[in-house]
């Protein structure tokens, strides 16, 4: 799908200037729309944006369910579920790995592939975690959906991202904050999801966007 960035005010119209000359130096597919443009084609109020049809989303947990199904079959690779681990030490003939259900695994090497988890078995730190907030819309007619479902994003730091679903869902995301614990990433969640309801509508106001996720 096609992607619109958009600049949130001047400071953001002189950033997306500056990155469509650089884009255009090195012969990358970008379009400029100014403000009538971006108006027209996107019903957006803003000072410019830089539209590309060489984007793309993809749904990570398929992704990832489908390539280990395929090495699952092709390679007969063996997939442990629900199996974590909790301890590790390192032994002269590699590592041993201890799960939470008292399983001892011993091996040569290990990859760790966890995500932002991967920091508690890593011997410093070398990640900064953020907590973004998301809300998705119930289905809606495609009518109100925009050209080509493009994705959508902003200047702004943090800044909001739409997209949207197979069923004509819509889904609205920032918010960010810098992660402190769960707990108070979660009392954060009913306040963040109706500022990014506020954003959304103000951004499209005749969308009518009713949040059934957050």
């Amino acid at each position: 799908v096609p992607s619109v960035y958009y600049a949130s005010n001047k400071k953001g119209l002189s950033i997306i200037e500056k990155e469509y000359e650089i884009r255009k130096k090195y012969n990358l597919p970008v379009e400029f729309l100014n403000s009538k443009d971006l108006k027209k084609m996107y019903g957006i109020d803003a000072p410019g944006a830089l539209f590309n049809k060489e984007s793309a989303q993809i749904d990570a947990y398929q992704a990832a369910i489908t390539l280990l199904d395929y090495h699952m079959k092709k390679d007969k690779l063996k997939v442990y579920t629900h199996t974590e681990v909790d301890k590790w030490i390192e032994t002269t003939k590699g590592y041993e790995l201890e799960t939470t259900k008292g399983q001892t695994i011993k091996c040569k090497y290990v990859v760790i592939a966890a995500g932002f988890e991967a920091g508690r078995f890593l011997p410093e730190q070398v990640m900064k975690l953020t907590s973004t907030y998301v809300i998705i819309s119930q289905p809606l007619s495609p009518q109100y959906l925009w050209k080509n479902r493009s994705l959508i994003w902003e200047t702004k730091d943090p800044y909001l991202y739409i997209r949207t679903t197979k069923d004509n869902r819509i889904i609205v995301g920032g918010e960010d904050e810098e992660f402190k614990d769960p707990v108070k990433r979660d009392d954060l969640l009913r306040e963040k999801a109706v500022t990014l309801e506020k954003k959304m509508k103000r951004l499209f106001p005749k969308i009518p966007f009713i949040t059934d996720m957050a």
